[in-house]
């Protein structure tokens, strides 16, 4: 009872002081932000059952890679999208840029669990975006939609533009596996680290390329003919760019001749009034000005998560389009 009445008095004390109180705030806000992320793995991804014993893969045996044309003078979308990864300003931690950055993107280890981590609740954070951090609610139906898409129609060669860290990206061996892969970025550091990163994989490129002032570049393979890419994945980019960009953008991935494309729109937005340095609206790529078919098929590109009072869905949509008939 002592002790009790002790703790009570001590309790008092600090709660007086403002220290228990701050305390308080702390522990409550550590105690959602798990909530909150255990809301995201609530409800776990639908993934198709897959014949692993007999699927090598859509294979392609990768010796040399030429893209035509072979290179792309960057715009000022480059040094634009650089500042987005200096200052770290799409990630959780926009306070430490270049700390992330160091250890995002140079410090290759951090992309390797070294089994500390359990992978049922597996989370890590990209720099090029918390959209990009691996998790079931950010990229989880993405990657299942994007590796779906990859079996089921017979897909070969894939250009990512823009790919950023691709962190995410190969957590599928559907995506691991594809004969070949192509990240395209803007921001030449992040290309140079991918680059380097996955040096040792022969069915992995990276170039630096602007889809903006560039037309999008075909591919030969072991001195084959130069051919269109089987699919473009254009995730998560053109409503960071301005309508006159995202005008030429379209323009360059219509006249790319790759018959499938896989991007993100808003279905109920009226308009596409463009953004700038790194900002962001909602586009609707049926609309002007960039005017996409009819979509194939669609997926809410973020499982819905627990807020403080609601179940909260995020309305955007990762659609795959047939380009070329």
């Amino acid at each position: 009872m002592v002790a009790a009445a002790g703790s009570g008095h001590a309790y008092g004390v600090l709660m007086r002081t403002g220290v228990g109180a701050l305390a308080l705030v702390l522990l409550l806000k550590i105690g959602f932000a798990h909530w909150r992320d255990a809301g995201r793995r609530s409800a776990p991804l639908k993934i198709r059952e897959r014949s692993f014993g007999a699927d090598v893969g859509n294979a392609l045996a990768v010796e040399s890679v030429v893209l035509e044309p072979a290179s792309c003078t960057v715009s000022k979308l480059g040094d634009d999208f650089a500042g987005v990864y200096d200052t770290g300003m799409w990630t959780s931690d926009s306070t430490n840029g270049n700390a992330h950055m160091a250890s995002a993107l140079s410090y290759f280890r951090s992309f390797y669990t070294y089994s500390r981590e359990s992978r049922s609740a597996f989370h890590r954070k990209s720099l090029s975006g918390s959209g990009s951090d691996v998790d079931e609610g950010m990229t989880g139906p993405g990657l299942v939609f994007l590796s779906d898409v990859i079996l089921d129609y017979n897909i070969v060669t894939m250009l990512d533009i823009p790919c950023g860290d691709t962190n995410w990206q190969f957590e599928s061996w559907e995506t691991d596996s594809i004969g070949l892969y192509v990240g395209a970025d803007v921001v030449k550091k992040v290309i140079s680290k991918n680059a380097q990163r996955f040096s040792f994989h022969r069915n992995k490129r990276f170039v630096q390329w602007d889809f903006v002032s560039c037309p999008i570049p075909r591919v030969a393979v072991n001195g084959g003919t130069a051919k269109p890419f089987d699919l473009l994945h254009v995730r998560d980019v053109l409503q960071h760019i301005s309508a006159k960009d995202g005008a030429a953008a379209a323009k360059n991935i219509k006249d790319s001749g790759a018959k499938y494309v896989i991007s993100t729109t808003w279905d109920d937005a009226t308009s596409n009034p463009g953004a700038e340095g790194g900002q962001a609206y909602h586009n609707n790529l049926r609309l002007a000005p960039f005017f996409f078919p009819e979509p194939i098929k669609c997926i809410r590109s973020h499982a819905c998560h627990l807020s403080l009072f609601s179940n909260v869905c995020e309305k955007d949509l990762t659609c795959l389009y047939k380009m070329q008939q």
